[in-house]
């Protein structure tokens, strides 16, 4: 054994040994010829061996030298590399799966918030927020849920104020450009008309409740569908009345025309109800109208738990009493001198009268509307120049004049309210003439 284990001698001649040695101690490089490699294993430790004969010893006759290496300690350099590649393999691994875990959290959270949102959203509760803030696509998609959500909200917030007070198609137009739908307060010049049966309480007490109750029901359907119809907005139902209003939330510049309109089309839709309830055996019904435009609050009005988008305001009231005064001239739809101002040439009616109502200090002239402009019927082309004839007179206090005009009228059309009503003032002033301080202004200081 020679050189630390590496080297091997084996001489035919041992006592040439040590020269041997010293040889193989200086030369390290030795020619070999018919080398061969094999491995033994000597105590437990595999040897890789190389023998080969010896040439520069001839004169010593033959020799073969042995080369020797420890396999073992020359691979335990590969199993160090060998252990540590597996060490650092395994620990890649489980960083490999730590991180795919990650990952994955990463891309199933935002995904289990965004099903959870969809589920939320589609019971109905579009407040619920979605918290995802990664910055990849699925951050995009979390945006674009929140901003979805709140359109939804929104349209169902438009939905729910209301589906219950305008046609479907001004809902899917408010839907469209929600900018209209100002849910605030705020003060707009408007129209409003106050509807009522005429007769309703002897009519109701004379119905058992079912039948009281389908006879309303057909009555305020028929008055809602044409409200909607005119693209109107019903603001309530007032037991047998019904108050509807024009110009929001969808802004309209001929809401005055509009609500005439409509009070036309509600006398004639009544007209055939009237009819059918007849052939049934129920009671005849009319209807009487108020329709005035002026400056009014619109808005939410309300409490926490219910609101109404509803009008307030005076000019809101004097609709409530033109359609109260009906009563007193026999008519079925008064409108104030704004209204008939605002409606233009679509419709054709007649100055009735100027009266003062309670709260009121300035007197308001107010119209009969009769028609459409093209709808008007050929007795009043007769009637209308007489009765403004008589109202002229008796404003100028001709009373005896004024009476003969309006006695003239009711031959025309014996069944006209106002010219009655007009010459039983007449012949009353004539037996108790007014005081000199009398315009003509009728005062109506009760509701």
């Amino acid at each position: 054994s020679l050189d630390s284990g590496s080297y091997l001698w084996t001489l035919d001649h041992p006592s040439e040994k040590d020269s041997a040695r010293n040889f193989a101690k200086s030369e390290r490089l030795i020619a070999v010829n018919n080398s061969k490699i094999s491995e033994i294993s000597l105590n437990n430790e595999r040897f890789l061996i190389l023998g080969a004969p010896l040439s520069h010893f001839e004169e010593y006759g033959k020799g073969r030298y042995f080369i020797l290496r420890s396999l073992d300690r020359e691979l335990q350099f590969l199993r160090r590399i060998q252990y540590n590649v597996l060490i650092i393999g395994f620990i890649s691994v489980l960083l490999a799966l730590y991180g795919s875990f990650l990952f994955a959290r990463s891309i199933t959270r935002p995904v289990k918030a965004l099903v959870q949102g969809a589920g939320e959203i589609g019971k109905g509760n579009f407040d619920f927020s979605v918290d995802v803030r990664t910055g990849d696509e699925l951050g995009i998609l979390g945006r674009s849920f929140e901003e979805m959500a709140r359109g939804l909200k929104e349209r169902e917030f438009i939905r729910s104020t209301f589906a219950r007070y305008v046609s479907a198609d001004v809902v899917s137009d408010l839907i469209q450009n929600p900018e209209k739908a100002a849910t605030g307060g705020e003060k707009k010049t408007l129209t409003v008309l106050f509807a009522d049966l005429a007769g309703f309480t002897p009519m109701a007490e004379a119905m058992d409740a079912a039948t009281l109750i389908s006879f309303l029901n057909e009555y305020l359907e028929r008055i809602t569908d044409v409200v909607f119809r005119c693209r109107g907005t019903i603001d309530k139902f007032l037991g047998d009345g019904v108050m509807a209003f024009w110009g929001a939330p969808v802004p309209s510049q001929r809401h005055a025309a509009d609500a005439c309109l409509a009070a036309l089309e509600c006398r004639k839709a009544l007209e055939i109800l009237r009819s059918e309830l007849g052939a049934r055996g129920l009671p005849q019904l009319q209807a009487r109208f108020g329709i005035n435009t002026g400056e009014m609050i619109v808005g939410n009005v309300g409490s926490r738990s219910r609101l109404d988008y509803t009008v307030v305001g005076d000019e809101v009231n004097l609709a409530s009493r033109l359609e109260a005064v009906n009563k007193r001239y026999g008519t079925r739809i008064l409108i104030s001198e704004n209204t008939f101002r605002e409606a233009g040439d679509t419709i054709a009616a007649r100055e009735l009268d100027r009266i003062r109502v309670a709260g009121k200090v300035k007197p308001v002239v107010i119209y009969e509307l009769l028609a459409g402009k093209e709808d008007l019927a050929s007795d009043y082309t007769l009637l209308l120049p007489l009765f403004e004839r008589g109202l002229k007179l008796y404003r100028e206090r001709s009373f005896v004049g004024a009476s003969e005009m309006f006695d003239s009228a009711l031959r025309i059309s014996p069944q006209d309210g106002p010219s009655r009503e007009y010459l039983a003032r007449c012949r009353h002033l004539q037996e108790s003439p007014p005081s000199d301080g009398w315009d003509g202004t009728l005062d109506l200081l009760t509701k």
